[in-house]
């Protein structure tokens, strides 16, 4: 065999052994997409000819207009719409003063802080869940759970929790409808519970199945750590208690 020869075979032994790589890498993709498919529609499951409402807080102004509480409520918002338009969840993005009684009657993601949506304000009253928002003496808000005792660390200025739950819709005529809450003390928990639950719910499958093979809804508590400004946020479950 010649030297020309020999470099060929050696070549077309590269060119195999790479595309082989890349075959295996493109097989990994895929199983680790349908992974994240199947997990999110197991959090997400098909609510078909519904609309999902993505439900933002709302304050009125002094003529009694209301308008976004904050921008960064609209960031998280983004995101979840984002994850939602990614896995063909169909949803309209809402504001809570936008609402209508029928899609009260379905399924709802709701942004918000512990008293910044009445949606949500009458969904935690309606059902009571084993870890809620409690109002300390101080003024400060917290999450606590059924035996009143504060279920997370200390909060700072990057360093937040909030509160991530599914539930079924209380008002709705069907079992098929459910309540989504992403709830942060502050705006670093909110969008980071956000993140969370519609980006990350491998997670959330995986933390469900370890305490219970049949539950479907869920509340927990999430640690949330970074800079929202720049959108760099890294959240982790502390506490997840299925429903």
């Amino acid at each position: 065999m010649s030297q020309m020869e020999t470099v060929g075979v050696v070549v077309g032994y590269l060119l195999g052994g790479l595309g082989a790589i890349g075959g295996l890498q493109y097989c990994k993709y895929r199983y680790e997409r349908h992974v994240s498919h199947r997990s999110f529609f197991k959090v997400f499951p098909v609510i078909s000819p519904q609309r999902l409402a993505v439900v933002c807080p709302t304050q009125p102004d002094r003529e009694g207009f209301h308008h976004p509480e904050i921008h960064d409520d609209l960031v998280a918002a983004t995101v979840v719409a984002s994850a939602l338009q990614r896995n063909g969840t169909q949803f309209d993005i809402r504001l809570s003063s936008q609402v209508t009684e029928t899609e009260r009657l379905g399924s709802m993601f709701l942004i918000c802080g512990p008293v910044g949506n009445k949606i949500t304000g009458d969904i935690l009253k309606e059902v009571l869940l084993p870890l809620r928002f409690d109002k300390g003496a101080d003024g400060r808000y917290r999450i606590v759970d059924g035996d009143g005792q504060t279920a997370h660390g200390p909060q700072g200025a990057s360093h937040d929790y909030a509160l991530i739950a599914k539930v079924r819709n209380p008002w709705a005529d069907q079992g098929d409808a459910y309540i989504y809450v992403a709830a942060g003390i502050g705006r670093l928990g909110t969008q980071g519970a956000a993140r969370l639950l519609c980006e990350e719910t491998k997670l959330i499958t995986q933390r469900l199945h370890e305490k219970s093979h049949t539950a479907l809804c869920f509340v927990g508590v999430v640690e949330c750590k970074g800079d929202y400004k720049g959108l760099s946020i890294a959240s982790h479950i502390l506490r997840l208690v299925p429903l």
